[in-house]
């Protein structure tokens, strides 16, 4: 199978995950599949790898959408694009992760699996196959980090029921579809405030909410 040879390459490859220092530019250099695999990485080290899966599936739906802002429709111009993904474009402690990865760990292997399934075939009932996609994950378009999700000035209720986000500019949107993936088959859908995710047994300290991000479209 293409896929599985794609990934033993990979594994194979000492210099594939090295650490890299820090520059604006720091990805350039980069084999689009390396720059994929490092991108999921980043956006989800821990051991929650649905989330990382439903991470995978906006970057596809991104690619799809074919979009100038999400940087068309090419992987490699969707991971790049400025300013959408903090683990490729952000700074030096937002890329972090994605340019030192733990590659022994199932975070970096499961990465590099989806990474490897995006560049091997671009039909989507393959992706469908070889990266499961979490309950309540569809057509969405947009994630951000649960914790940062809970910064201030980031979110707020949206009365009477549902959430709301700024991007940066001030203005709060709606958010729609809303999903927090735990496994593959649980997640929580809509919730009706930003009390009701953290009141929830899964959510309810920073640790918790470390290993999830927030799913949605507006």
């Amino acid at each position: 199978m293409q896929i599985t040879a794609c990934r033993n390459n990979a594994l194979n490859d000492s210099n594939f995950g090295k650490p890299i220092a820090y520059s604006s530019n720091w990805y350039s250099s980069l084999s689009d599949l390396e720059i994929l695999t490092r991108l999921l990485y980043g956006e989800n080290t821990s051991s929650n790898l649905a989330d990382q899966n439903a991470a995978a599936w906006v970057v596809i739906n991104r690619k799809l959408e074919n979009r100038s802002m999400f940087g068309g429709n090419t992987f490699r111009g969707v991971a790049t694009a400025s300013g959408q993904f903090q683990p490729i474009t952000g700074g030096s402690e937002g890329t972090r992760d994605a340019r030192n990865p733990s590659t022994s760990s199932s975070a970096w292997k499961n990465a590099l699996w989806s990474a490897c399934t995006m560049l091997t075939t671009s039909n989507t009932t393959h992706y469908n196959d070889f990266i499961p996609k979490p309950t309540g994950i569809s057509n969405h378009l947009y994630f951000v980090g649960l914790n940062y999700f809970f910064s201030a000035n980031v979110s707020i209720d949206d009365s009477p029921s549902g959430l709301k986000i700024n991007f940066g500019d001030g203005t709060y949107v709606k958010m729609k579809d809303v999903v927090i993936v735990f496994d593959t088959h649980s997640a929580f859908q809509n919730p009706s405030s930003k009390s009701a995710i953290t009141s929830d047994s899964r959510l309810d300290t920073y640790d918790e909410r470390a290993r999830h991000n927030i799913f949605f479209n507006i």
